[in-house]
Parts: C-alpha cells; structure tokens; sequence
C-alpha cells in the first residue's frame, strides 16, 4: 500500500487501519467477496 485517504474522528480506528498492513491477505477471501459484491450488483 503506497496511500490511503481516511477520515476518522477516532484515533482507534486510524490505529487499527495502520496496524492492519502486517496481516497476509487471504487472496480467496477477497475473489470471493468481490464475487458476491458483482452478483449483488447484476441483481
């Protein structure tokens, strides 16, 4: 990740996002859940 645009009113959660970039991708999890996003769309 080079950039990312966040707006917050919570420390936390920009806390949470940061910390977020040490966790491996599940590359699955992701085709499937933009799989489920484009079918929800074509509906």
């Amino acid at each position: 990740m080079n950039a990312v645009a966040v707006g917050t009113d919570n420390p936390d959660h920009l806390r949470e996002l940061t910390n977020a970039q040490s966790f491996a991708v599940d590359e699955e999890a992701v085709r499937h859940y933009r799989s489920l996003l484009r079918n929800r769309r074509q509906e």
